[in-house]
């Protein structure tokens, strides 16, 4: 028999009151009978006023004994009387809102110390200037939480000032059987009496019969143990260990798992672990990303542990799986993360495993990105649905990595030496990998954009009425283009020292060169400007014939540099232009471009600059011949001109264009009106009548033949024209007709 001592009786009441102090979360069925039992006959002989002496406080029926730790279940019955458990009127939290909200959902106050105090959700906010209240959502901070809304007050509204204090809503709960009531006349009524900061759960026997203690208490556990190393207590008995009364430790909450057969750490707050704590095969779980942060410090046993809501960081053991969480610096990864926001830390594989990030995400703005440590050699690394940056540093071994990027940037640092690295989908690449094959092809940004279409071969891309059909090849672009190659106009040996012969050496090959010895502090430069041929040529290459005995080659060689005339700055075309090495001479050529050229001036500086600091004084460079080539493009208009400005006199083949050039030119001036030919009068008719006569009709004779008239051949001319002319009664001509006849 266990009577509570802990309970507070109000009887001048109906229905009467029996209270559970604060102290207490839960009330057994089983010491609710026998607790109110004892009272009722304290209550009996008492002979307090307005009692009936022969009522007891509750009637109970069941725990008939069916065998095997099986009994029938127990129903309580309250006589005129609720069970409450007391208010929670002390708040947990308060505070002055300092930034207001006229909606009433967000509570903000910059001092406030809410996550300090264990505000979560499902408190209670009480705005207590505002007369109204609200239900607590999310706390994302210190002094910032989020609503329901206030509601019941002047106007609803969080505004600066405002008086607000936080209370916590605690679970209580009847157990171990049913508990109903009756009222003063036996009809039904509600066994608990709400109170304030309480939510009462009654766990009832449904069946005929009840479950042993430990079936009953499993359900209390959640499925797991419960630590709060701040608020929590020490020790395994009893309930510790559920979310009202959690452990303060690891060891203790796995012994209280083993114990109960269960696989969860609920973690409240923050906790580090650490020598002594074993967490393998568990399933630890905290509040979120901000209110728990779990460190793992190097003593910790967490080989194949799940780690779920939280901030992680430290060093793993391996075959770990990461859900849902915010991951900081972390060391010993193989295993699964899922799900999981990179911060801008490094994380670092190891154990000789693969490791998987799926579904993840950078936690970092701007231009910083998260760094994956590959740990040398050993570990694969497969990312699938990467969003943000991500930078791989330190693999040396040739397992495999693939990246598949939703979208993003990728960095490849130089310390990425070996194995093959797969990388698809949308992201841009930087990649100073050194020895490693990066596989790049499927990946999507617009510098491959760019290389795929452009670098497409033209033969394959012919079909009719499309671009690549359309296009013009490199073969038509030069069929329709000229390549004029022009010399330095002058040389300067910028370092190094002359040896013989100048760069008017360099005009001619013709074995005479110019010979520059290279300086042993200053390495060797050498300076070309050109002039372009026309204004309207377009860039081509710069080319040497000579040779530069650089040695050893690897590191003695010569690069090309140009004048960037939109920056204002030597411009580095390629690294290796003349290699080291060479006794005989060779040809070099290499493109410049368009912003090379100075267009004020046409003129183009280029540089051939040693690349190391290390210099030798014993180098020499020779220097046959140096051009420049540009192209002159050969437009419609240049082709117009060229051809009607070509000399008559070379064109006179009968049955052409230029040979029939001559008569085309006649043919047009007649018609202009321009031809200077005979014309013959012939055929006239007169009126004789008057005097002087008058022409009547008459016949003009045009002919292509200067030599030739009427008089001269008797004949027509070869156009011909029947003129007929009218008067006036005064002589006047009045009308003049001449029209063609021939």
């Amino acid at each position: 028999m266990t009577v509570r001592s802990d309970i507070d009786y109000t009887f001048p009441t109906s229905p009467r009151v029996a209270e559970v102090d604060i102290a207490s979360t839960e009330f057994v069925v089983q010491d609710i009978v026998d607790s109110f039992r004892v009272t009722s006959a304290d209550v009996g002989g008492s002979g307090l006023d307005g009692i009936d002496d022969k009522q007891l406080l509750v009637d109970a029926t069941g725990k008939d004994d069916l065998g095997g730790d099986v009994e029938v279940g127990i129903t309580a019955t309250g006589n005129d009387v609720q069970i409450a458990f007391q208010a929670r009127t002390t708040p947990a939290s308060s505070g002055t809102v300092t930034t207001g909200d006229s909606n009433g959902i967000n509570y903000i106050d910059t001092g406030g110390t809410l996550i300090a105090d264990g505000v979560v959700r499902g408190y209670i906010c009480i705005n207590f200037t505002d007369q109204s209240m609200c239900s607590v959502i999310s706390v994302e901070g210190e002094g910032l939480a989020t609503t329901n809304g206030l509601t019941g007050g002047l106007d609803n509204q969080f505004d600066i000032g405002d008086d607000c204090k936080f209370y916590e809503v605690e679970q209580c709960e009847i157990s171990g059987g049913n508990w109903v009531a009756t009222d003063s006349v036996g009809d039904p009524m509600d066994a608990i009496l709400p109170t304030f900061g309480t939510q009462i759960v009654r766990t009832s026997a449904s069946s005929a019969t009840t479950q042993n203690q430990l079936a009953l208490e499993a359900g209390l556990f959640n499925g797991g143990v419960t630590v709060d190393v701040v608020n929590g207590e020490p020790g395994t008995a009893g309930l510790i260990g559920i979310l009202s009364q959690p452990s303060d430790n690891i060891p203790d909450a796995r012994t209280i798992a083993t114990e109960r057969g269960l696989d969860k750490f609920f973690i409240i707050g923050n906790i580090t672990l650490d020598t002594g704590d074993d967490v393998s095969d568990i399933h630890v779980v905290g509040h979120s990303h901000a209110s728990t942060i779990i460190t793992i410090n190097p003593g910790c046993v967490c080989d194949n542990t799940e780690f779920l809501r939280a901030t992680i960081t430290g060093i793993l053991d391996g075959g770990s799986f990461l859900f849902d969480c915010s991951i900081n610096a972390l060391d010993f990864v193989n295993g699964h993360i899922h799900n999981c926001m990179l911060n801008l830390f490094t994380i670092t594989l190891g154990g000789g495993g693969d490791c998987h990030f799926v579904d993840c995400v950078s936690g970092v703005p701007g231009t910083d990105t998260s760094t994956i440590d590959m740990g040398g050699s050993g570990q694969s690394l497969g990312v699938r649905g990467y969003n943000g940056g991500i930078r791989l540093i330190n693999k040396s071994g040739v397992d495999n990595v693939s990246l598949d990027m939703s979208s993003g940037n990728v960095i490849l640092d130089s310390t990425v030496t070996n194995g093959d690295i797969v990388i698809r989908g949308i992201a841009t690449l930087t990649d100073n990998s050194v020895g490693a094959n990066v596989l790049a092809d499927s990946l999507m940004n617009p510098e491959n954009i760019s290389d795929n279409v452009w670098n497409k071969v033209t033969a394959d891309h012919t079909t009719d009425g499309t671009f690549g059909g359309e296009l013009a090849t490199k073969a038509d672009i030069q069929a329709a283009a000229s390549t004029i190659v022009v010399t330095a106009d002058s040389g300067t040996i910028i370092e190094g020292s002359l040896v013989s012969g100048s760069y008017s050496s360099t005009l001619a090959r013709d074995g005479t060169y110019w010979q520059i010895l290279e300086d042993g502090s200053n390495g060797l430069t050498v300076e070309f400007i050109f002039s372009m041929a026309t204004k309207t040529c377009r860039p081509g290459v710069f080319e040497v014939f000579g040779r530069y005995e650089g040695n050893p080659a690897n590191v003695h060689y010569q690069e090309l540099w140009a004048w960037n005339v939109e920056s204002g700055v030597f411009e580095q075309l390629v690294e290796v232009f003349m290699p080291g090495g060479n006794t005989s001479d060779d040809t070099f050529t290499h493109e410049y471009f368009e912003r090379h050229i100075n267009r004020t001036t046409d003129e183009v500086k280029i540089r051939t600059v040693h690349n190391v600091i290390s210099y030798n004084g014993s180098h020499n460079i020779y220097f046959d011949l140096v051009t420049l080539s540009c192209i002159e493009v050969i437009t419609a208009e240049d082709m117009a001109i060229a051809v009607w400005e070509e000399p008559t006199a070379d064109h006179t083949t009968v049955g052409t264009f230029g040979g029939d050039n001559d008569q085309l030119k006649k043919d047009i001036v007649r018609m202009l009106g321009l031809a200077n030919e005979n014309v013959a009068w012939s055929n006239m008719t007169w009126d004789t009548s008057v005097n002087p006569p008058r022409m009547l009709t008459g016949k003009i004779n045009l002919y292509t033949d200067q030599t030739k008239t009427v008089r001269q051949t008797d004949s027509q001319g070869n156009i011909v024209y029947q003129v007929t002319q009218e008067y006036e009664i005064d002589g006047r001509t009045k009308d003049l007709d001449c029209v063609r006849t021939i």
